[in-house]
Protein backbone atom coordinates (compact mmCIF):
# COMPACT_ATOMS: atom_id res chain seq x y z
CA UNK A 1 0.00 0.00 0.00
CA UNK A 2 1.36 3.46 -0.46
CA UNK A 3 1.80 5.57 2.19
CA UNK A 4 -0.67 8.64 2.98
CA UNK A 5 0.30 11.73 3.99
CA UNK A 6 -1.47 13.68 6.28
CA UNK A 7 -0.52 16.98 8.58
CA UNK A 8 -0.06 16.15 12.00
CA UNK A 9 0.46 19.56 13.28
CA UNK A 10 0.77 23.32 12.63
CA UNK A 11 3.54 25.29 13.97
CA UNK A 12 2.91 28.73 13.78
CA UNK A 13 5.47 29.47 16.51
CA UNK A 14 8.08 28.99 13.87
CA UNK A 15 8.42 30.70 10.50
CA UNK A 16 11.04 28.72 9.13
CA UNK A 17 11.20 25.36 10.26
CA UNK A 18 14.30 23.11 9.90
CA UNK A 19 15.52 19.75 11.69
CA UNK A 20 13.85 17.70 13.48
CA UNK A 21 14.31 14.83 15.88
CA UNK A 22 12.06 12.44 17.43
CA UNK A 23 12.48 10.32 20.72
CA UNK A 24 10.47 8.07 22.87
CA UNK A 25 10.57 8.08 26.37
CA UNK A 26 8.72 6.27 29.10
CA UNK A 27 5.72 5.78 27.01
CA UNK A 28 5.82 9.67 25.48
CA UNK A 29 6.55 11.06 21.92
CA UNK A 30 8.81 13.96 22.09
CA UNK A 31 10.05 15.97 19.12
CA UNK A 32 12.54 18.64 18.79
CA UNK A 33 12.61 21.25 15.61
CA UNK A 34 14.15 24.51 14.94
CA UNK A 35 13.59 27.54 13.44
CA UNK A 36 16.35 28.88 10.91
CA UNK A 37 14.39 32.50 11.23
CA UNK A 38 15.33 33.75 14.85
CA UNK A 39 16.92 30.68 16.24
CA UNK A 40 14.68 28.97 18.37
CA UNK A 41 14.35 25.56 19.37
CA UNK A 42 11.07 23.69 20.12
CA UNK A 43 10.14 20.75 22.11
CA UNK A 44 6.35 19.43 20.61
CA UNK A 45 4.87 16.86 23.39
CA UNK A 46 2.65 13.77 21.32
CA UNK A 47 2.26 12.05 24.19
CA UNK A 48 1.88 8.49 23.84
CA UNK A 49 0.30 8.37 19.70
CA UNK A 50 2.38 10.39 16.45
CA UNK A 51 -1.09 10.40 15.14
CA UNK A 52 -3.54 13.09 15.19
CA UNK A 53 -5.87 11.24 17.83
CA UNK A 54 -3.60 13.67 20.35
CA UNK A 55 -2.71 17.47 20.25
CA UNK A 56 0.38 18.01 20.74
CA UNK A 57 1.54 20.51 23.18
CA UNK A 58 4.69 22.64 22.21
CA UNK A 59 7.12 24.30 24.57
CA UNK A 60 10.00 27.13 23.74
CA UNK A 61 13.18 26.04 25.10
CA UNK A 62 14.73 28.86 26.64
CA UNK A 63 18.67 28.61 27.06
CA UNK A 64 21.59 31.06 27.22
CA UNK A 65 23.78 30.56 23.86
CA UNK A 66 22.54 32.25 21.00
CA UNK A 67 21.58 30.00 18.24
CA UNK A 68 21.66 31.80 14.99
CA UNK A 69 20.21 29.30 12.55
CA UNK A 70 19.68 25.84 13.41
CA UNK A 71 19.49 23.40 10.52
CA UNK A 72 20.19 19.82 11.83
CA UNK A 73 18.81 17.87 15.14
CA UNK A 74 19.83 14.75 17.12
CA UNK A 75 18.73 13.94 20.34
CA UNK A 76 19.95 11.14 22.73
CA UNK A 77 20.25 9.68 25.87
CA UNK A 78 23.19 9.10 27.63
CA UNK A 79 23.21 7.01 30.76
CA UNK A 80 20.60 9.45 32.80
CA UNK A 81 20.45 12.52 30.98
CA UNK A 82 19.26 13.78 27.35
CA UNK A 83 20.72 16.01 24.93
CA UNK A 84 20.09 17.66 22.44
CA UNK A 85 23.12 19.02 19.72
CA UNK A 86 21.61 21.24 17.11
CA UNK A 87 24.18 22.62 13.97
CA UNK A 88 24.13 26.00 13.65
CA UNK A 89 24.96 27.78 10.18
CA UNK A 90 27.00 30.18 11.82
CA UNK A 91 30.20 27.61 12.16
CA UNK A 92 28.75 25.80 15.61
CA UNK A 93 27.72 22.69 17.07
CA UNK A 94 25.32 23.54 20.18
CA UNK A 95 24.33 21.00 22.89
CA UNK A 96 21.31 21.54 24.92
CA UNK A 97 21.47 19.64 28.37
CA UNK A 98 18.39 18.70 29.83
CA UNK A 99 19.44 16.51 32.65
CA UNK A 100 17.27 13.42 33.59
CA UNK A 101 14.22 15.51 32.69
CA UNK A 102 13.58 15.41 29.06
CA UNK A 103 10.55 18.03 29.14
CA UNK A 104 12.72 20.50 30.88
CA UNK A 105 12.23 24.03 29.42
CA UNK A 106 15.53 25.45 30.28
CA UNK A 107 18.43 23.36 29.26
CA UNK A 108 22.05 24.48 30.05
CA UNK A 109 23.99 25.14 26.71
CA UNK A 110 27.24 24.94 25.44
CA UNK A 111 28.66 25.72 21.84
CA UNK A 112 31.63 23.67 20.09
CA UNK A 113 33.46 25.86 17.55
CA UNK A 114 35.70 25.17 15.13
CA UNK A 115 37.91 26.40 12.53
CA UNK A 116 37.24 23.09 10.61
CA UNK A 117 33.28 24.02 10.64
CA UNK A 118 32.32 25.86 7.29
CA UNK A 119 28.50 26.01 7.76
CA UNK A 120 27.80 23.12 9.49
CA UNK A 121 24.83 21.45 8.35
CA UNK A 122 24.22 17.58 8.13
CA UNK A 123 24.73 15.91 11.96
CA UNK A 124 24.12 12.26 12.88
CA UNK A 125 25.54 11.17 16.37
CA UNK A 126 25.09 7.70 17.91
CA UNK A 127 27.20 5.36 20.12
CA UNK A 128 29.73 2.31 19.02
CA UNK A 129 32.03 0.82 21.34
CA UNK A 130 31.25 2.65 24.70
CA UNK A 131 31.76 5.75 22.47
CA UNK A 132 29.69 8.45 21.30
CA UNK A 133 30.80 9.68 17.52
CA UNK A 134 29.10 12.25 16.03
CA UNK A 135 29.33 13.43 12.02
CA UNK A 136 28.85 16.68 10.69
CA UNK A 137 28.70 18.08 7.10
CA UNK A 138 30.06 21.16 5.93
CA UNK A 139 27.58 23.38 3.38
CA UNK A 140 30.29 25.33 2.48
CA UNK A 141 33.71 23.39 1.60
CA UNK A 142 32.11 19.71 1.47
CA UNK A 143 34.25 18.26 4.33
CA UNK A 144 33.04 16.29 7.51
CA UNK A 145 34.21 16.45 10.42
CA UNK A 146 34.26 13.65 12.93
CA UNK A 147 33.29 14.50 16.90
CA UNK A 148 34.75 12.52 19.17
CA UNK A 149 33.10 12.34 22.33
CA UNK A 150 35.19 9.28 24.23
CA UNK A 151 34.00 9.79 28.06
CA UNK A 152 30.55 10.90 27.36
CA UNK A 153 28.24 13.28 26.29
CA UNK A 154 28.89 15.51 28.96
CA UNK A 155 32.45 15.94 28.06
CA UNK A 156 33.60 18.55 25.03
CA UNK A 157 34.41 16.43 21.78
CA UNK A 158 37.88 16.61 19.87
CA UNK A 159 36.82 17.46 16.70
CA UNK A 160 38.99 16.28 13.43
CA UNK A 161 38.43 16.48 9.54
CA UNK A 162 37.66 13.37 8.31
CA UNK A 163 39.71 14.11 5.11
CA UNK A 164 36.57 13.90 3.02
CA UNK A 165 36.12 16.17 0.58
CA UNK A 166 33.17 16.18 -2.14
CA UNK A 167 33.48 18.39 -4.90
CA UNK A 168 30.81 17.00 -6.73
CA UNK A 169 28.10 18.42 -4.70
CA UNK A 170 26.92 20.48 -1.88
CA UNK A 171 27.04 18.21 1.54
CA UNK A 172 23.70 18.37 3.61
CA UNK A 173 22.88 14.97 5.14
CA UNK A 174 25.12 12.28 6.74
CA UNK A 175 24.04 8.89 8.75
CA UNK A 176 26.18 6.57 10.63
CA UNK A 177 25.93 2.51 10.31
CA UNK A 178 28.05 0.04 11.99
CA UNK A 179 29.17 -2.85 11.87
CA UNK A 180 30.92 -4.79 14.82
CA UNK A 181 33.12 -0.99 16.02
CA UNK A 182 33.72 -0.17 12.32
CA UNK A 183 31.57 2.95 11.40
CA UNK A 184 30.24 4.27 8.18
CA UNK A 185 29.04 7.14 6.95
Amino acid sequence: NPPVCTTQISLPALSNVNGIDLIYNNGNWYGFVGDITNGNILRIDFGHRLDSALTPTITHLNFTYSIQTPISIEVRKDLDSFYVFVTDFSNHVIELLLGNDITNPNPSSVGFSSPLFNNPWGLCINKFCNSWTALVTNFSDNNIERLTFSNGLYNPPVISNLGVNNTTMSSRGIDLITEGCNIYG
